[in-house]
């Protein structure tokens, strides 16, 4: 319900739970194939059922770099889906009323002070863990007369993440600290990242 004046919306004086912060559902999926010498080691989940409050996008809107602020180029714009009570319970869709500015008093002011823009589905496809070893020959280690076995293994860790189109802020696990308190986030943190290794393990 946007004010029929300001083109700007209304907020709701009385707090809403948005959803809980902890998945109702998680699937796993680990599997170990090898072929002669190789061996490949995957571990995925899905988690899904769970919202996140993305405070990191209440920044973003504050310093005018999020998707809210610039998808209008900072012009006036009709709120989308928006309405005005015309008389009292009476609503009619908002056709040509803009908002009286799209920069400063609207997203870090106005806008910004609304934290359900902000919250997203938490659900996500993670790519946990990724290894491919490579056992080095016995016709090869005999020759060195020591080493009875190597194994050489690449490895990666939070390789993929799909997540729903609503999310466009950052990986859904990724809280605001390192305690138990979870389902927000903010740029108090650097962002994930992945990581990629290598071992060499020899038995002599």
């Amino acid at each position: 319900i946007v004010n029929a004046v300001t083109g700007l919306p209304t907020t709701n004086p009385n707090p809403v739970i948005a959803g809980n912060v902890t998945p109702k559902h998680t699937v796993g999926i680990s599997t170990s194939l090898r072929y002669k010498a190789f061996t490949l080691n995957m571990t995925a989940d899905y988690r899904t059922g769970f919202k996140i409050y993305n405070s990191i996008g209440q920044f973003m809107s504050f310093t005018g770099s999020s998707l809210y602020s610039a998808a209008t180029n900072r012009q006036r714009f009709v709120f989308p889906n928006s309405v005005i009570e015309t008389s009292p319970g009476v609503y009619t869709p908002n056709t040509n009323i803009t908002t009286n500015d799209a920069n400063y008093n609207l997203f870090p002011g106005l806008f910004n002070n609304i934290e359900s823009p902000y919250v997203s589905s938490a659900a996500a496809w993670k790519l946990r863990e990724v290894s491919i070893s490579y056992e080095l020959p016995k016709s090869f280690l005999r020759m060195t007369k020591i080493i009875q076995r190597a194994t050489f293994t690449v490895s990666g860790r939070n390789l993929l993440l799909f997540r729903p189109k609503t999310n466009q802020w950052t990986d859904p696990e990724f809280s605001d600290d390192t305690s138990n308190a979870v389902g927000t986030n903010s740029l108090n943190q650097a962002p994930p990242t992945r990581i990629v290794g290598a071992t060499l393990s020899i038995t002599l």
